[in-house]
C-alpha cells in the first residue's frame, strides 16, 4: 500500500466508527428514556463525524488523494439516509 492508500484507508476506518457511533446513540435514544447527557454525546458524535469530513477535504486536496471524491459520496448517503429516518 502507498502512504496515500494508508490515509485514505484510516479516514474510512474513523468514518465507519463515528458513523456506528452516531446509530449507536441513536438506537438508544429510541428505546429509552432521553436525558440531556444523551443529547449532548449525539451532538459530540456529529460534531466529530463532521470535524472529520472537513478534515478529510483539506488533507485529501493538499495530498490529491481521493480525486473521485469516493468519501464526500459516503458522508452524502449517510445524509440522505438520515433524513429517511427522520420523515417516520
Amino acid at each position: 500500500m502507498t502512504r496515500n492508500e494508508i490515509i485514505f484507508s484510516m479516514f474510512c476506518t474513523q468514518y465507519n466508527i463515528l458513523r456506528g457511533n452516531i446509530e449507536q446513540i441513536q438506537q438508544n435514544l429510541r428505546y429509552r428514556e432521553v436525558h440531556t447527557t444523551d443529547c449532548l454525546e449525539l451532538i459530540i458524535a456529529k460534531e466529530k463525524f463532521e470535524y472529520l469530513r472537513e478534515m478529510s477535504q483539506w488533507i485529501f486536496a493538499v495530498l490529491k488523494i481521493d480525486q473521485d471524491e469516493y468519501f464526500e459520496k459516503l458522508y452524502d448517503d449517510f445524509k440522505r439516509e438520515q433524513k429517511k429516518k427522520e420523515m417516520f
